[in-house]
């Protein structure tokens, strides 16, 4: 008894230092010390469903599950894929970068590429404390509306400068993807896709996603949503692929085959 509550004890720690560095999180607000209350609370739960799985006693809690919108800025993959991921982003959150540059390219060469899993992007800037996070999901939206490749072609340059960016970095990297600058500058003077930027960021937090990255990943139907598995932070592939797989069942069973 003693190991076992040792163990729900540095779970507990584990646990709680794995919900700070894992996303970016505005805070400050008593709106926000309160959600972390709760975060932290949902984390206890856990860590005691855990523990009593070790016992014997019961299983251990159920994945949190939410639903959410498939539009969004973009998307990669069969349309008609068994599973869909939606991912929302912040183009200064290290945690995103990490996603992007890394598990990104995973799932991407694993599921995506194989027509298993669409892929979506949708916006959440923090700007309480990203202050370019904003202007960089419009310009990614600008640069999409010169072609899907051109967004993503942006989209991925943004990551890889995300430690320097700056409200002079976006035209810069509009002219080194190649986009027709006329178009892209007006298109980023204009607000032009201010709202649905926005719209992302309200989806997110109706659902209580307040931290990036965030991701459903669940069966694809019809209506224009899922609902799926709710991962908050950026993980390893691991935690993916074992979502995924559960979302397509029977079916990752014959594509390993």
């Amino acid at each position: 008894m003693h190991a076992s509550r040792t163990l729900g004890n540095k779970l507990l720690v584990a646990l709680a230092i794995l919900a700070i560095v894992s996303g970016c999180t505005s805070a400050g607000t008593d709106r926000e010390v309160a959600r972390m209350a709760r975060r932290l609370d949902s984390l206890a739960v856990t860590v005691t469903a855990m523990n009593a799985a070790l016992q014997g006693r019961q299983a251990p809690a159920a994945p949190e599950t939410l639903t959410v919108a498939t539009t969004g800025a973009a998307s990669l993959g069969r349309a008609d894929a068994p599973v869909t991921i939606v991912e929302f982003t912040d183009y200064q959150c290290p945690f995103c970068g990490r996603h992007a540059t890394t598990t990104f390219n995973d799932i991407k060469r694993e599921y995506v590429d194989r027509g298993l899993v669409r892929y979506v992007l949708r916006d959440m800037p923090i700007a309480q404390i990203h202050p370019f996070a904003e202007r960089a999901a419009r310009a990614a939206r600008c640069a999409g509306d010169q072609g899907p490749a051109k967004y993503w072609e942006y989209h991925h340059t943004l990551f890889e400068t995300q430690r320097t960016l700056a409200d002079s970095s976006f035209a810069g990297i509009a002219t080194k993807v190649g986009l027709d600058r006329g178009r892209f500058d007006a298109c980023l003077a204009s607000d032009r896709f201010g709202a649905e930027v926005r719209q992302d960021a309200a989806d997110a937090a109706a659902v209580q996603l307040t931290g990036t990255p965030g991701f459903v990943i669940g069966r694809t139907a019809p209506g224009g949503k899922i609902s799926g598995v709710a991962i908050r932070g950026a993980y390893p592939f691991a935690q993916f692929k074992a979502a995924i797989d559960a979302a397509l069942g029977p079916v990752a069973v014959a594509a390993r085959e």
